[in-house]
């Protein structure tokens, strides 16, 4: 009966605010909506005595007394217009918090935020390769300077030039070792840091099996 209730509600509330036909449409399922039929759905209500649901449908009821307070004519906002006012704000407080947070130091460095495109490009990866570029990206990977982290070896300079920590961005951006590769790749031989947030997962991919530094 609340069904019911509510298509009777909807009805009285569309008809100085949506077109005719849509009042018509309105005016028959109320219209022609069995008794027995509302019967049926208040005995399937799964939702039925759950403290927040019950409170959901006392304020839609109380809404639905009151009258809209807004420009005229009333219409209805499309569901795909929602949709991306969602998909939009989630995006921003997504960015806002991985800006604010204080932990994935070495992550951050790498990662500059959400990327549509490079997203895109790592769910077409096998397994084995997402593997390999999310290890670079996140720094827990086989380089020197993770694997001193865990004890498991002696010193976290780089093993090519011993010039530095070999953390993954001194892997990708300074080790003279891959000069050449990244001339290959990115048209020279040294990347600055700021780069590599925005680098292709292609382009990337083909530096690290170029290198062969993970084979």
């Amino acid at each position: 009966m609340t069904s019911c209730y509510r298509l009777k509600t909807l009805g009285h509330w569309v008809q100085g605010s949506v077109p005719k036909r849509h009042r018509q449409i309105t005016t028959v399922m109320v219209r022609e909506t069995p008794t027995t039929m509302m019967g049926s759905w208040s005995q399937r209500i799964c939702h039925s005595g759950i403290y927040g649901n019950e409170q959901a449908d006392q304020l839609a009821k109380a809404a639905s007394f009151k009258s809209y307070v807004g420009p005229e004519p009333v219409l209805p906002v499309p569901t795909s217009v929602v949709q991306s006012q969602l998909h939009a704000c989630t995006l921003r407080e997504t960015q806002t918090r991985w800006q604010d947070l204080i932990s994935c130091r070495q992550a951050k460095k790498t990662i500059d935020g959400l990327n549509h495109q490079q997203t895109k490009e790592m769910l077409c990866l096998s397994r084995k390769m997402l593997r390999l570029i999310v290890s670079v990206y996140t720094k827990h990977n086989c380089l020197n300077r993770h694997l001193s982290v865990l004890w498991l070896t002696n010193s976290p300079k780089c093993g090519n030039c011993n010039e530095a920590d070999e953390t993954a961005l001194h892997y990708l951006c300074y080790c003279i070792q891959y000069g050449a590769v990244r001339t290959r790749i990115w048209g020279k031989p040294f990347l600055h840091p700021s780069e590599v947030p925005h680098t292709t997962v292609k382009d990337l991919l083909r530096f690290l099996t170029s290198s062969w530094r993970f084979s």
